[in-house]
């Protein structure tokens, strides 16, 4: 497993952006940041990709994979 944190920015697309996260979680340690550029997709439908089939969202478990996404910005000021 690497233990880099992983950063994408791929079109606003949430069936794409739900691959690119579920492969994550298998890919990386659990302690990586996990961060999307995301300007109209919802953080929590992204991060809920990131959860494992047969991980409950509501247990302790996918509430700290869930808790691994955050949101990025590259916008000009």
């Amino acid at each position: 497993m690497h233990q880099l944190n992983a950063s994408q920015a791929v079109s606003e697309s949430l069936p794409i952006k739900q691959k690119i996260f579920g492969s994550f979680t298998s890919e990386l340690k659990p302690e990586a940041i996990l961060a999307t550029n995301t300007s109209s997709i919802s953080i929590t439908k992204i991060a809920a990709s990131a959860i494992p089939l047969g991980v409950s969202a509501a247990s302790e478990e996918g509430q700290t994979i869930a808790s691994r996404v955050v949101g990025e910005s590259f916008g000009a000021d």
